[in-house]
């Protein structure tokens, strides 16, 4: 099952379609490697206001540790995180690539794997990680949103087209992590 939303307690709605914002939607990124990346978009989390200063070097060190390039069918991500206490304000920051960027694998750390967009989660709630993580890797399996993700060249497009996603192909759902 596809899922955009997700019950947590007190009936409380965790909706994956309002952590994604027209102005966190950024194109033509073009960054010297995954770590000038990563310290790009955490400078651009931080002067928004949704990450705590520290956020920058605790994301740097996890993709060392545990690296989240993915190989989708018509698309190659990677979906960089850390932990909840580095946010403040839980969104998804979308970059698509200038030129790809070489990510290693996730799960095969020895794969280089060139990347085309990157969904960088800012997540508040450690509970919320798995549920958004599964998401967006249903995003991107999607065909026709994956080819549309790789030849939109405006913000506006991209946004919409996620938009649509979470409105056309997801449905709510209780929560899957208990």
């Amino acid at each position: 099952m596809i899922m955009k939303g997700k019950r947590m307690g007190n009936d409380e709605l965790f909706n994956v379609k309002k952590l994604f914002k027209k102005d966190l939607v950024l194109l033509d990124v073009e960054c010297k490697d995954v770590f000038d990346l990563l310290n790009y978009l955490s400078n651009f989390a931080l002067e928004k206001g949704l990450v705590y200063p520290d956020f920058k070097e605790a994301v740097i060190e996890r993709e060392k540790s545990f690296p989240t390039g993915l190989k989708m069918p018509q698309i190659n991500i990677a979906i960089p995180h850390t932990d909840s206490k580095y946010v403040k304000v839980p969104q998804v920051i979308v970059a698509k690539l200038k030129k790809k960027i070489i990510f290693k694998e996730m799960g095969l750390e020895d794969n280089d794997l060139p990347v085309d967009i990157v969904f960088m989660l800012l997540i508040n709630n450690d509970g919320h990680q798995v549920f958004l993580l599964q998401n967006i890797i249903n995003l991107c399996m999607n065909e026709e949103i994956s080819k549309k993700l790789l030849s939109s060249n405006s913000q506006e497009e991209i946004f919409h087209l996620i938009q649509y996603y979470y409105e056309t192909y997801a449905e709510y759902c209780e929560d899957v992590s208990n």
